[in-house]
């Protein structure tokens, strides 16, 4: 059965690109922002919208990863969690934005292969199931979007 996969595909989709009610979904959060806008370091406390995208992508893979049974596969530093950026120029912008839109699209085909009792299987190396993942990649997801969203209207995007 699948009813509450479908369910969590559907969330995964409106929070990233669908009509959350939310508000504004991830991708519309961050059209318009540039390479120069993205790794502005506005306080110096917070990271950049980049490193957040950078950041959303990693628990993103990780969790595509878990599902397709890698059992190395893991996030134990925070160079693994907050992957750092090299060159920040426009087309590295923009590859990081298709690489959270192709973790996107990886995460849904692998969730889409699941069948609703896989939800209650413990991740490999977590102390927490498959639906705790899933929906904890959404509310991530949510969490740092509204980061995103305040430090564009910080800069008047």
């Amino acid at each position: 059965m699948k009813a509450e996969i479908l369910r969590i595909s559907h969330l995964l989709h409106e929070t990233y690109e669908g009509s959350p009610w939310h508000g504004q979904p991830v991708k519309q959060v961050l059209q318009g922002i540039n390479a120069q806008q993205a790794a502005l370091r506005i306080l110096s406390d917070t990271h950049t919208m980049w490193e957040i995208v950078r950041h959303m992508t990693a628990w993103r893979n990780f969790a595509f990863q878990k599902i397709e049974g890698d059992r190395s596969f893991d996030i134990l530093n925070a160079e693994q969690d907050w992957p750092f950026i090299d060159v920040a120029d426009e087309s590295n912008w923009q590859e990081d934005l298709q690489a959270l839109e192709n973790s996107q699209q990886q995460l849904l085909q692998a969730i889409n292969t699941m069948e609703d009792k896989g939800l209650e299987d413990i991740v490999n190396g977590r102390q927490y199931t498959f639906y705790i993942l899933l929906h904890g990649i959404i509310q991530h997801d949510l969490y740092h979007t509204g980061q995103i969203a305040l430090l564009k209207k910080h800069l008047k995007v």
